[in-house]
């Protein structure tokens, strides 16, 4: 029954998937913690980090929920992004 539970969480981590998307610039850690919770509460984001050193934003997302494409978007509509 252990082995199976074990096997079970997996299967569920499984369907998730990372993506790394370059912001450009993270001008303070206000800005890095705005934006963290912009895509917090968004459906299907399970995890949002800002590395302001790298201007990069990681996202661990549910893609039966959401898509990159949708991730993409709601930076840009939000001014976090460029439509470039």
């Amino acid at each position: 029954m252990e082995r199976s539970g074990v096997l079970e969480r997996r299967h569920r981590s499984a369907r998730f998937a990372k993506t790394n998307i370059d912001l450009g610039t993270v001008h303070c850690w206000i800005c890095a913690a705005t934006l963290e919770g912009v895509l917090a509460s968004l459906p299907g984001v399970l995890h949002a980090v800002v590395h302001p050193a790298t201007a990069r934003i990681e996202i661990r997302f549910d893609p039966a929920i959401t898509s990159y494409p949708d991730l993409r978007e709601s930076l840009v509509s939000g001014g976090f992004l460029d439509n470039g």
